[in-house]
């Protein structure tokens, strides 16, 4: 990644400069809370699964991915924003302006109750109206994201696909660290990965077949010459190297009397 990121430190021409005035988080640089602002842009807050399969934030968990969203819009809910194609940088800017806010860890905190389906959904409609992006905005993180997009798929010729590399972030989730509507969104990507999964194996029924076999129980050996016709089939016959195991270790038994 670094070989590219080079190219693309700094912000480019339309990006708010003050995007490179912040800490962003541990483990986190500027050039990725950058990729990641064009992400959030293209896909809109929240959309961490379609986030992760562009693979421009190679090694990023979804927790994180939240965090670094949290330092880009300056506040620590984004229930306000989560799917909307929004100003990140205006938001910061506006939440820095907040004198009488609480704050934590130097982010905007709701110290209230839990909001209302009623009440997020206003907040939301509120902030569409406010920080909503023009088209030209979102057409130009989509064309950024394609060029790097295509930089990286001739620097991982060699690495696993985006599928199997989303996969093992879904995968290695603290799911019991999230809240239901993160979970629900890992839960979702494992589906979508499910069905993938399934229409390719529908379409190689050599590999199909091959799988149904190794899922298949394990069938009884023949049984030997003599055996009752009603004991042949009640369980499988074991093999050589268990009958030998047997007689090599017997069971133990009570002594009989002289």
């Amino acid at each position: 990644m670094a070989s590219w990121g080079a190219e693309k430190r700094g912000p480019k021409l339309g990006d708010a400069a003050s995007l490179w005035n912040f800490t962003p988080s541990p483990g986190w640089t500027k050039e990725e809370a950058q990729l990641l602002k064009l992400c959030l842009i293209r896909y809109g807050i929240g959309r961490w699964v379609q986030i992760l399969e562009t693979r421009l934030l190679p090694g990023k968990l979804i927790q994180q991915l939240n965090g670094q969203t949290q330092r880009l819009l300056g506040q620590q809910s984004l229930a306000a924003y989560t799917g909307l194609q929004v100003d990140i940088d205006r938001i910061r800017a506006d939440n820095a302006e907040i004198l009488d806010a609480e704050r934590k860890g130097g982010l905007i905190i709701n110290s209230g109750p839990n909001l209302t389906k009623d009440a997020r959904a206003k907040l939301q409609k509120a902030a569409q109206e406010k920080y909503a992006l023009s088209k030209e905005e979102i057409a130009e993180s989509e064309k950024q994201l394609g060029e790097l997009e295509a930089r990286m798929v001739e620097l991982a010729q060699d690495k696993p696909s985006a599928a199997q590399h989303s996969l093992r972030q879904l995968l290695e989730a603290d799911v019991a660290s999230m809240n239901r509507k993160e979970q629900m969104v890992v839960l979702k990507g494992l589906h979508r990965h499910l069905h993938n999964l399934i229409d390719r194996l529908q379409g190689r029924p050599a590999a199909l077949a091959q799988v149904v076999h190794m899922r298949s129980p394990v069938k009884a050996r023949q049984a030997p010459p003599g055996m009752p016709t009603h004991l042949q089939h009640s369980r499988a016959v074991p093999g050589p190297a268990k009958q030998a195991a047997a007689v090599a270790s017997p069971r133990t038994t009570l002594a009989q009397p002289q």
